[in-house]
């Protein structure tokens, strides 16, 4: 149900423009109704409870994120594919219940079949309807497999070049916002605060795959395949360190976000 409320906006929002708080705001709500639901089916202990405020965040930062991401022929479809095949793995070798194990695999064969009217030259497009559903849909499957931190962290690691590329970009906008800011005088601060906000909730073109894409015109596709292959290959090693503990799992995930803020730096010069 709160899958469908979230699709139905952004089908919606495909067609018409919907202020970014408003659909944020929608989204948080839905967001929270999931974790209700999926706490309550799951049989969770009270505690649970008190961290749906930073999972409502993180599920619909997610779906944002996988928005955001979705801007050139196949990367959001190959995303799809690697990211829930390796919570389906994770899934299965949890033995977690099979509703999750189902979901996933579905996601995945989903993302499969829409793959070739998409790359590498796109006849159909995912539409905020498609990436806003993927993304929500993958966080639900994240909370709902996660019963620790270490958990928390592998099932992320799988969709690692997503989210390192968009925090390593709003980490840049954020800067060059304040760049801006400080030119002006104080008196317009609080209008540059709320500028910031506003801009935060924008799409852009300044994240690497469209820099690599765009700007330096490599195919879509290669930057697709490339995108898939660093998200399968930090998924594997996640998954693989799991048994050793949170520390190996948050070296080995920094090293990786180091490794990837070095390359977008060059990038980016």
């Amino acid at each position: 149900m709160c899958a469908g409320l979230i699709s139905l906006l952004s089908l919606y929002g495909d067609r018409r423009e919907i202020p970014p708080k408003i659909r944020l705001g929608i989204q948080l709500l839905g967001s929270i109704g999931l974790l209700f639901g999926l706490f309550y089916w799951e049989g969770r202990g009270w505690s649970v409870y008190l961290l749906i405020p930073f999972y409502a965040v993180f599920i619909a930062g997610t779906a944002n994120y996988y928005n955001f991401m979705d801007g050139i022929n196949g990367i959001a479809g190959i995303t799809g594919v690697v990211g829930f095949g390796l919570v389906a793995g994770f899934a299965a070798l949890s033995g977690s219940p099979s509703p999750f194990l189902i979901l996933a695999v579905c996601m995945g064969l989903a993302c499969m079949g829409f793959l070739p009217f998409n790359m590498p030259k796109a006849r159909v497009f995912m539409g905020d309807v498609g990436s806003v559903l993927l993304g929500f849909v993958y966080a639900g499957l994240v909370v709902g497999l996660s019963y620790s931190l270490n958990d928390f962290m592998v099932l992320c690691a799988f969709l690692f070049p997503f989210y390192a590329d968009e925090l390593i970009t709003l980490g840049v906008r954020i800067r060059d916002e304040k760049d801006v800011s400080r030119k002006g005088a104080k008196a317009r601060r609080n209008k540059d605060r709320k500028r910031t906000v506003d801009m935060l909730m924008q799409p852009h073109r300044k994240h690497l795959y469209q820099l690599l894409a765009n700007e330096m015109g490599i195919e879509h596709w290669k930057v697709s395949v490339g995108y898939g292959a660093l998200q399968l290959v930090v998924g594997i090693g996640a998954l693989t360190l799991r048994g050793y503990g949170n520390l190996a799992v948050v070296v080995f995930l920094g090293c990786c976000f180091a490794a990837f803020g070095i390359i977008s730096f060059f990038v980016r010069r």
